[in-house]
């Protein structure tokens, strides 16, 4: 799975020093991207922000 480098570091086992768990901003690109998965680490509370395809 796509996700599991990131649920690694992203489960439970680490807390936020409010003891929240941690969460990530993802910069995406159009090219390439799974929605279904960028929607599952949204809903995770995780921020998705997208870029260019040319980085511009």
């Amino acid at each position: 799975d796509t996700l599991d480098p990131i649920r690694s570091i992203l489960n439970s086992t680490y807390r936020n020093p409010n003891k929240c768990p941690i969460s990530s901003t993802f910069f995406i690109n159009h090219v390439h991207t799974d929605y279904c998965l960028v929607q599952r680490l949204f809903d995770n509370q995780n921020e998705i922000a997208m870029t260019t395809s040319s980085n511009k």
